[in-house]
């Protein structure tokens, strides 16, 4: 009698870890190895980590609390159109021109509409919260004032006066 020994299985292999500096148009080519909200999530997660080093730290603490003001009005209002439209100007200059911050406001579904960025209706608010929730933890990481701030209007809560 002949014993065959089974054949070695050899383990799936494990996704490699995707870019963080990955375009829109990537995210689409790879999404089929990661599923779309996953790769949205990992993108999200690469902008925001980007815009600290982009900026000096008092440029990107503003920058952090203005792209929170917008997700949260956003998450709490979803269907207002007020915060559904912001004016370009007005807006480049809260974010001190940062392109990651400009990038993940496309990524999240607003479109560049001329003087105005629009969320376009289609917009998944899953990855609005996501982005809220990586902007929050990056205004944390910069020990901002008001992080706190964002965070307990985020959940609902009244803000603690000093």
């Amino acid at each position: 009698i002949e014993i065959q020994s089974s054949p070695e299985v050899e383990p799936d292999p494990q996704p490699c870890a995707m870019p963080d500096d990955l375009t829109k148009e990537e995210v689409a080519e790879v999404s089929n190895a990661y599923g779309t909200e996953e790769a949205e999530a990992r993108l999200v997660t690469g902008l925001v980590q980007r815009i600290g080093p982009e900026l000096p730290q008092d440029q990107a603490v503003e920058c952090y609390e203005t792209l929170s003001r917008v997700f949260g009005n956003l998450l709490q209002n979803p269907e207002e159109a007020k915060f559904r439209m912001i004016k370009k100007a007005s807006l480049q200059k809260k974010l001190g021109n940062s392109a990651e911050a400009l990038s993940l406001l496309l990524i999240v579904g607003f479109d560049d509409q001329g003087d105005l960025y629009t969320l376009h209706p289609g917009a998944a608010l899953p990855v609005i919260r996501s982005a809220l929730a990586e902007v929050q933890a990056a205004l944390l990481d910069l020990g901002s004032q008001k992080a706190l701030r964002y965070l307990n209007l985020a959940e609902g809560s009244r803000p603690s006066t000093p």
